[in-house]
């Protein structure tokens, strides 16, 4: 969120807030590079704020990704599709 670029604008009497604004997650796509312990658990956090969830891994089968609600995608496929990586 741009946090020391705002404190320096406040600190110079200035505030912009549109420029500081956040990202809203809900409904954005996420892509995640590798599925293991760590992937998995972005996944879960990605779904808890309502995201589409895309992961690449060459170990894991679209099944094994099936189960815990995330498509396993090609890697170019996550470039084109996700929002946030």
């Amino acid at each position: 969120r741009q946090i020391p670029q705002a404190h320096n604008k406040l600190k110079q009497g200035t505030w912009d807030r549109k420029s500081f604004m956040g990202l809203e997650m809900e409904h954005r796509t996420l892509g995640i590079l590798g599925f293991g312990n760590i992937g998995k658990r972005v996944a879960r956090y990605g779904q808890a704020f309502r995201m589409k969830v895309l992961a690449y891994d060459p170990f894991v089968t679209p099944e094994q990704g099936a189960k815990l609600d995330v498509a396993m995608v090609d890697m170019n496929e996550i470039f084109a599709a996700a929002d946030v990586i």
